[in-house]
């Protein structure tokens, strides 16, 4: 398993302008392309799907506790997909920067048939694959969060999230799924918005849902866990959101998700950062 000082080492250079390499193609069962081996499944059980708001700009301490949460993935054959969204301007788009399945490490009963020239072959494979994976994966990630930028027009989260929603986590038929949503959590669309003169506004939670729902912008998120991370943040030290403001916004999200078929727990949604260490 790579190390998280060499993952956050990564993590610095790319966040100081020093690009890393990106991986293209996959990471499934090219280790097990040996004469006379048949590979495992490597079918994924678990998926985690990452969807970052262009539009905030993150601190580094939230930039790395996104890196941290993220990293823990793959070792063990789950799918990590990850996007950016923001308003649709030039060079800033709704777009899938990472789409990979980790592989599947092999069991003992699979390696105990395995001639021991193949099962040498096999585990450094496997392991030589794995830092691949989390290489591209610390890469692809870090190199987003680098585009975040509070100076960019606000977008449309509710149409944004509906659209992921049905294009990238219902498509996969995977039981077991994990959403990581970052944003500020403030629409800011025709349909309605948080914002009023450069402040969050008091919101009514049940009121917006309903514009919500009669929009038809309430997708199903099949029973994936839900975590949001930066909720009500405004890198403006001009302003800042009250609790009185960030307590209704949180509620607003809470229903959303919960209406739309998700999963919450009592450390789901960070106002801004998330209590928690891990969301694997």
């Amino acid at each position: 398993m790579i190390r998280m000082n060499t993952i956050r080492a990564i993590g610095f250079m790319l966040l100081c302008g020093i690009s890393g390499q990106s991986f293209a193609g996959t990471f499934l069962n090219s280790c097990y392309d040996l004469p006379g081996v048949t590979p495992p499944d490597n079918t994924p059980q678990k998926g985690l799907y990452v969807f970052i708001d262009q539009t905030m700009a993150l601190t580094p301490m939230m930039k790395q506790a996104v890196i941290d949460l993220v990293s823990q993935w793959g070792a063990h054959g789950e799918r990590v997909k990850i996007s950016r969204f923001s308003a649709n301007i030039s060079g800033q788009y709704s777009e899938l920067v990472f789409d990979e399945v980790g592989n599947i490490p092999p069991t003992e009963p699979y390696l105990f048939h395995l001639r021991s020239k193949h099962k040498r072959q096999i585990l450094a494979c496997i392991e030589e694959k794995k830092n691949d994976f989390h290489s591209a994966l610390v890469d692809s990630l870090f190199t987003t969060l680098k585009l975040t930028n509070d100076k960019l027009p606000k977008t449309n989260l509710i149409h944004s999230l509906a659209e992921f929603a049905e294009q990238m986590v219902a498509v996969d038929d995977i039981d077991d799924k994990t959403v990581l949503l970052i944003t500020d959590g403030l629409e800011n669309s025709d349909l309605f918005s948080f914002h009023k003169r450069g402040k969050v506004k008091l919101i009514n939670p049940k009121q917006s849902l309903s514009k919500v729902r009669g929009a038809g912008l309430l997708p199903s998120w099949h029973k994936a866990k839900v975590y949001l991370m930066g909720l009500g943040y405004i890198s403006d030290e001009k302003f800042y959101s009250r609790p009185k403001i960030i307590k209704p916004l949180k509620q607003f999200w809470e229903r959303y998700f919960a209406e739309g078929n998700a999963i919450l727990k009592a450390n789901s949604i960070g106002t801004p950062m998330l209590l928690t260490k891990s969301i694997l």
